[in-house]
């Protein structure tokens, strides 16, 4: 049998409930960034046509480790601090930043070799920053009968 300490971080207990029996509330075991998620910040940004100006561009005060992108436009973004492109007509996007940075920068264009589809205007598209550490997903693209009905 091995002893634990009161101090050792990996010893959850969960607190008695109300008739002395331990309560299922807190009774599992948690990662740190399971138990406390972090800071969270979202934008939805409208498309405003400046050349060569990003279309956000904003400090967090947080370590980014994960962004969330929507982008239902007909034009690439590209994702910073996570450097990632974006694909038009992409909603759901999680992106892993393992830099951590601090500045969320979203700027349009598209990656080498391929065309630079012009954005816009009124077109709105939505970014998350998440301080926590998400699972990657690819996203999932919208129909284009969607995008072209009225």
């Amino acid at each position: 049998m091995s002893q634990f300490s009161q101090s050792d971080r990996r010893v959850v207990q969960s607190p008695p409930s109300r008739d002395g029996l331990p309560s299922m509330l807190g009774a599992g075991r948690y990662t740190d960034w399971a138990a406390s998620p972090g800071n969270f910040k979202e934008w939805f940004v409208n498309v405003v046509v400046q050349a060569g100006q990003p279309l956000l561009e904003e400090g967090v005060g947080f370590p980014v480790h994960t962004l969330l992108v929507d982008n239902p436009t007909y034009s690439w973004l590209m994702v910073e601090p996570g450097r990632r492109w974006i694909m038009p007509y992409l909603v759901g996007a999680i992106v892993p930043v393992f830099s951590g940075g601090q500045v969320v920068r979203v700027t349009a264009g598209a990656p080498p070799g391929l065309k630079s589809n012009t954005l816009t205007a009124n077109q709105q598209i939505w970014v998350g920053a998440a301080e926590a550490y998400l699972d990657p997903a690819d996203g999932n693209p919208i129909p284009v009968a969607l995008v072209l009905t009225p």
